[in-house]
């Protein structure tokens, strides 16, 4: 489950939709994921891949290739 919301939250992310990442959010927290969990394992990470990739290539897009 888990690896599912964080593959939604970087797609919403890339795509700048925030309202959609803000859904991804209270949709894993409604499903039991601890708000610490969402920090940690869902948009910290996905805060450092993002920044990866556009560090290797600015015009990047989502996903990743790395």
């Amino acid at each position: 489950m888990l690896k599912q919301i964080v593959a939604d939250y970087n797609e919403a992310i890339f795509d700048t939709d925030k309202e959609r990442a803000l859904q991804v959010v209270e949709d894993a927290v409604a499903a039991g994921v601890t708000p610490e969990d969402i920090v940690f394992k869902v948009v910290i990470p996905a805060i450092e891949d993002m920044m990866q990739t556009i560090n290797r290539d600015p015009d990047a897009t989502w996903p990743s290739t790395s």
